[in-house]
């Protein structure tokens, strides 16, 4: 597994003209390797090669190197502009090698045809990767801006067979404004609160940069209101919030309300809705799936719902279908 140390360094460039242009350098993450992490396995006439820690983000045919994929939490205003690697340390591994082609993934119990080594690469004398960082984009939870980069510990060069291991490597964001795509949200409980920073916080390589991440955060408010549970019918900011949701058909509602009562009892404040009040409630949608959906952004942005519970299987509660090519059918 990598060490990671984080340096709180901060750049900020400012263009005074007709335009602004500001941009900003997310704290350093330190990574490190050393050689005895490294794992390679003889498997025919290729190597196949693993460090703790570590996926394959390979494509098929590519050679197979050990990733490891680093998650920043970021402003929700701003985007990543370009990743840097402001110091690298390597090390020549020795021995050479025919590093194995990644292979396409199949579900479990199937076997893939194999897929030869691609030869704009094996038959190449350039190292592999061209960069040792790549950027994989971002994503939200709970308001969160989250990127991801990937880091390859490991270059190859194929014409040498010739492995080269990052003893140090220092990475940097460069950022800069961009727009606010996550959910709106307009308030949240604090316990729902308190579970999105630490899952962020266990989640990211820059912990610290969590607290004041988020542009516009919502309001942080009890569990309950003044007057006990008292929530209105719909998704609403008046009264008071509901922080987990039970989406069901009619039929199991009173099953499905007893639990809803035990939870708001036990100070989990929990409403009880059906497919058809859903339906009745949300007529723009194409599908009872996706009104299920839109149901669910109303309760997140003015319940502060954190917890939904669909109650039946996908023949009680609709679903989505989507066709795979991993699974080649409909799921």
């Amino acid at each position: 597994m990598a060490r990671r140390r984080l340096s709180g360094q901060f750049a900020l460039l400012i263009l005074v003209g007709w335009t602004i242009i500001a941009t900003a350098v997310a704290p350093a993450v330190e990574t490190s390797w050393d050689a005895a992490q490294v794992t390679i396995i003889r498997d025919g006439a290729y190597s196949r090669l693993a460090i703790e820690g570590t996926q394959a983000l390979a494509v098929p045919g590519a050679p197979e190197l050990p990733v490891d994929v680093l998650q920043f939490v970021i402003p929700s205003d701003m985007e990543v502009d370009d990743v840097l690697i402001v110091r690298l340390d390597e090390e020549e591994l020795p021995g050479t090698y025919r590093v194995a082609p990644a292979q396409p993934e199949v579900p479990i119990g199937e076997s893939a045809e194999w897929v030869d080594p691609d030869p704009s690469i094996y038959e190449s004398h350039a190292v592999y990767p061209e960069s040792r960082v790549r950027y994989l984009g971002d994503g939200y939870l709970g308001g969160y801006r989250i990127a991801s980069v990937a880091v390859y510990p490991i270059t190859y060069a194929p014409g040498t067979g010739r492995l080269t291991l990052a003893r140090g490597l220092d990475v940097e964001l460069s950022l800069v404004p961009g727009a606010n795509r996550s959910q709106p949200r307009h308030r949240v409980t604090a316990r729902g609160d308190r579970l999105y920073r630490r899952l962020v916080e266990g989640l990211v390589v820059n912990p610290s940069d969590v607290a004041g991440s988020v542009a516009g955060p919502p309001v942080v408010v009890r569990e309950r209101g003044p007057g006990g549970h008292e929530p209105l019918y719909t998704p609403s900011l008046d009264g008071s919030p509901v922080e987990y949701v039970i989406v069901t058909a009619d039929e199991f509602a009173p099953q499905f309300q007893e639990l809803a009562d035990w939870k708001t009892m036990r100070g989990v404040p929990t409403v009880v809705k059906t497919i058809s009040w859903i339906d009745a409630s949300y007529p723009g949608g194409c599908d009872t799936a996706e009104r299920i959906r839109f149901f669910l952004k109303d309760a997140y942005a003015s319940w502060g719902t954190t917890f939904a519970l669909m109650g039946g299987d996908t023949n009680v509660v609709p679903v989505r279908y989507a066709w795979s090519r991993y699974y080649g059918g409909w799921y």
